[in-house]
């Protein structure tokens, strides 16, 4: 990636967002306009293109920043949104969001909802437990469930329908030795296809709603 086009995607996109609020589903959105946009330029200028005119194409060819901010802060509103903590503390011990974030009484320690839990049983983290009986790991039925009725999708149909296609990539499998997905944020579905070949087709849409 060339440090040129990253710092004049930033500058660019600095233009439309700098009179907008600070809010999550805004901040989310200019991180995948940057990760596109530079994705692009960088493209356009090993095809020849100088790093200036590669963004500029880039900036061209790509949707209408100002029509996707403004949808956004229709689906989300456009106040800067600032979570605030309940924390309670009583005779029965400390809580954090009504147990939620972190509870601590009696019984023990619970943090997040009990993803992280320590009480007179032993000790949980996620799906793993330290007890008496050593560290074991809990069996996650959630995926086998959903993979059990599990179909060969179209891929071409209801995601390139429901959400814009930024970037496609097809990859043979006979090549492959390793997939790396850098993301501070995504939603990742890996499903059959039907297609013929023995190829990994990797499709990136970009919802405007995040």
């Amino acid at each position: 990636m060339s440090a040129k086009i990253e710092q004049l995607v930033a500058m660019r996109l600095n233009t439309y967002f700098k009179q907008q609020p600070v809010t999550p589903a805004l901040t989310e959105l200019k991180m995948e306009l940057a990760t596109d946009l530079n994705e692009a330029a960088n493209d356009k200028e090993r095809s020849g293109l100088d790093p200036e005119a590669a963004v500029a194409e880039a900036f061209s060819d790509f949707s209408d920043i100002n029509e996707l901010i403004k949808q956004v802060n229709a689906e989300n509103g456009a106040t800067e949104k600032v979570h605030r903590h309940q924390i309670t503390v009583d005779e029965d011990g400390i809580a954090i969001d009504s147990g939620k974030m972190l509870k601590i009484d009696a019984d023990g320690i619970s943090i997040n909802n009990g993803t992280i839990k320590a009480d007179a049983n032993g000790l949980k983290v996620g799906r793993w437990t330290v007890d008496a009986n050593g560290i074991n790991e809990q069996e996650d039925t959630t995926e086998q469930e959903s993979s059990a009725g599990l179909q060969a999708f179209d891929l071409a149909g209801e995601y390139r329908e429901r959400l814009p296609l930024v970037n496609e990539r097809r990859l043979a499998v006979a090549d492959l030795i390793s997939l790396t997905i850098r993301y501070q944020t995504a939603m990742i579905k890996v499903l059959p296809t039907q297609e013929t070949t023995d190829e990994l087709i990797v499709r990136e849409f970009m919802n405007p709603g995040l």
